[in-house]
């Protein structure tokens, strides 16, 4: 069934041509990601199919009720009206119990953090009756655990689904069709994320094929013309010797070959002239950063910590806490939003509670909210002040995480809050330093540069402990992780499909422990009733050695019980 569709949709934002969108039609049961680089216009098709924002051109259909999650800014906060619905009346009554799924208790916007304010749009979307749901940038400010809740529940919608995530993971476990954004126009590919990016290689491999032979055509024709034309010139006319009619002869045959050579180059021209062009198609510039060998620390532990204990207000965050980072690992620090993550990554950064590095360990520290940059310092002379790494491999990192052309040149101050985001990240991958902490670097960032960052820290020779809410930048950098749960600060070696694995395991231990117990307890029950009237001493006897045994057994099953429900790490 058809339920959304929009004919010839333009739109510009002053003399910029944002969008030039022929024809999309959208059907009940799918689910569309819609991708493109920062500023390709993803956010601006999303308002103008939801009906939040007019097109300059073209129509726009909706078939059914329409839900529509905004986007929330750096703070969280988003439009008066978090949820637009179109074709039907807005639902008056908030499903209670999908509040509580998501967490959300208070409903005053002004008193919700951003990921309270994230989750409230989406109790409000999820819980109303809607053909079409769509969502923009919906894991904004939610943990590792709201964006796996979220993608059940997205899962479960049965009608249009049409999403705008940087969540690689969201878009392979949800997608059945991409829709990618590039200089105003919409490309389909069919399937998830995965298949997105195979069908994106090798449309790539055919056009740099098609474009090779264009140039080798082009070269072989211009070249096959020009020799006939030379051909044709060199010719000779006859000697001055020759008698009157064999000279006329030969300037009869000379003319006639000449002639013929000069509709050979002329047809060979037109054949160039006709000749289809086929652009060079375009690429995204090699990011290979050459990171210097760092010096040996003369240590495998990079830093370590025993029993640390930390609190914030009268919450506490982890207690009688050992951890160590060991050197040139890439450690992911997960868990929770409010667990204190940016707490730990500061404890670290002033030493707190005894923590100590190894010697020679020079840290760099991105923090989350990057404030205090030289407004007047332009992009690219505050990233080469104390860069190691020759300007132009520089420039190729600034123009991966989207600083192109003269953004460079650009005065920090100008800049908005992601930019200098970005740029401060940059600043300390190229520095000279040898342990990295990374608060939140995946923020801000789209597609294309979070894979630019990936390579440049799977590169990278020294040791960086990271927080991230990206699953798959976790999964493809981690070999390590510290996961703050439960107030407590639990040690995993493995990345976090394996951590992820090993914690269904023990939830499937736990589950088989307590059953167990359950039967164990009815048989117990049963136990001592006949005891309160035994048949024979006999009989007393065996019950008694029986229930003897049960309650040992029950004793060890309710402390493997505990013990599984406390911790779901394991040493790393």
């Amino acid at each position: 069934m058809l339920t959304l569709e929009a004919h010839r949709i333009k739109k510009s934002y002053g003399d910029r041509l944002v969008l030039s969108v022929e024809g999309l039609k959208f059907y009940f049961g799918e689910r569309i990601g819609i991708v493109g680089a920062n500023g390709a216009g993803k956010t601006t098709l999303l308002n103008i199919l939801a009906g939040v924002e007019s097109p300059d051109e073209g129509l726009v259909e909706v078939h059914g009720t329409l839900q529509y999650i905004a986007q929330t800014g750096a703070s969280g906060r988003g439009p008066s009206r978090p949820v637009f619905t179109a074709g039907a009346p807005q639902q008056e009554g908030d499903s209670a119990a999908q509040y509580k799924r998501y967490g959300v208790n208070r409903l005053s916007l002004e008193k919700l953090s951003g990921g309270e304010v994230t989750r409230l749009r989406l109790s409000r979307a999820l819980a109303g009756p809607a053909h079409i749901l769509i969502a923009d940038e919906p894991t904004a400010n939610l943990d590792m655990q709201g964006i796996e809740l979220l993608e059940s529940d997205l899962e479960a919608f049965a009608g249009t689904l049409l999403l705008v995530s940087h969540d690689r993971s969201l878009l392979d476990k949800l997608c059945t069709r991409i829709i990618e954004l590039d200089n105003s126009r919409a490309t389909g590919y069919s399937g998830n994320y995965a298949a997105y990016l195979q069908q994106k290689a090798e449309a790539l491999k055919t056009a740099t094929a098609e474009y090779e032979h264009y140039i080798r055509e082009k070269k072989r024709l211009a070249a096959a013309a020009g020799e006939t034309r030379r051909r044709a010139r060199d010719m000779k006319k006859a000697p001055a010797r020759m008698g009157n009619s064999e000279a006329r002869l030969h300037k009869r045959e000379f003319r006639t070959s000449q002639a013929k050579l000069e509709r050979a180059a002329q047809s060979v021209t037109a054949r160039l002239e006709h000749l289809e062009i086929k652009e060079k198609p375009p690429e995204l510039p090699r990011l290979r950063l050459d990171f210097r060998s760092e010096q040996d620390l003369g240590s495998s532990i990079v830093i370590a910590g025993q029993n640390l204990s930390k609190s914030a207000g009268n919450k506490e965050l982890f207690a009688q806490a050992s951890f160590t980072i060991p050197n040139r690992g890439k450690v992911a620090l997960v868990g929770p939003n409010g667990s204190g993550k940016t707490t730990f990554l500061n404890m670290i950064i002033q030493a707190e509670g005894g923590i100590k590095c190894a010697p020679g360990a020079k840290l760099g520290y991105f923090r989350q909210n990057t404030f205090s940059l030289p407004a007047e310092k332009t992009v690219l002379r505050y990233v080469l002040e104390t860069s190691l790494h020759p300007e132009d491999e520089v420039r190729i990192l600034l123009a991966r995480l989207l600083f192109k052309n003269d953004d460079i040149y650009k005065k920090i101050g100008t800049l908005s809050g992601g930019e200098k985001s970005k740029a401060a990240l940059v600043r300390i991958l190229v520095s000279d330093y040898n342990v990295l902490l990374l608060d939140e670097p995946t923020n801000y960032l789209d597609v294309y540069s979070l894979e630019a960052l990936e390579t440049a820290i799977a590169d990278y020779r020294g040791t960086v402990l990271f927080v991230s809410h990206d699953r798959l930048f976790v999964d493809k950098l981690a070999g390590h992780l510290l996961v703050i749960e439960n107030r407590q600060l639990i040690s995993f070696t493995g990345n976090y499909s394996a951590y992820l694995a090993y914690k269904d395991n023990r939830a499937l231990n736990l589950t088989k422990t307590k059953e167990r117990m359950a039967l164990l307890e009815n048989r117990l029950a049963l136990i001592l009733g006949r005891l309160s009237n035994p048949r024979t001493a006999q009989d007393k006897a065996g019950l008694d050695q029986e229930y003897t045994a049960i309650i040992r057994e029950l004793s060890t099953l309710r402390e493997e019980a505990a013990q599984a429900a406390r911790s779901v790490g394991k040493p790393g």
